[in-house]
């Protein structure tokens, strides 16, 4: 075999290595959950005027605003949101056509949280 053939393919070899370490590495960091840092966040869509809404979650402390997505009328939806930092506060705001807006309390999350908050009360609760 040539020596430049035997360096590609030595090349190869060790690129298929590094790609199959790389996906058994990010495949078991998830530990107990199944989902890694996902969290789960549901949406109860009770507001009366019944009217679509588009959800949102940032941190308290500022920064990006991350769209959920949309809750129909009289409608719960679940969303998964990749929680940036366990412990720190976090804000949902749900946003209607009119641009009336509903918002949460500051919230600390963490990855064993599920939210879940209804719309009508402003109610925010925690389980996990």
């Amino acid at each position: 075999m040539s020596k430049p053939r035997s360096r590609i393919l030595s090349m190869l070899a060790f690129a298929a290595f590094v790609i199959s370490t790389s996906a058994c590495a990010s495949a078991s960091r998830g530990g107990s959950r199944e989902r890694g840092d996902l969290i789960e966040v549901q949406i109860i869509n009770d507001l009366i005027p019944p009217r679509t809404v588009t959800v949102s979650v940032k941190p308290a402390q500022g920064g990006s605003r991350t769209v959920l997505g949309s809750v129909a009328p009289s409608q719960s939806q679940t969303f998964h949101y990749r929680l940036g930092v366990t412990g720190q506060d976090y804000v949902f705001t749900a946003e209607d056509p009119a641009r009336e807006e509903t918002t949460s309390r500051p919230v600390p999350l963490s990855l064993e949280d599920i939210v879940v908050w209804s719309l009508r009360n402003n109610q925010l609760e925690l389980r996990g």
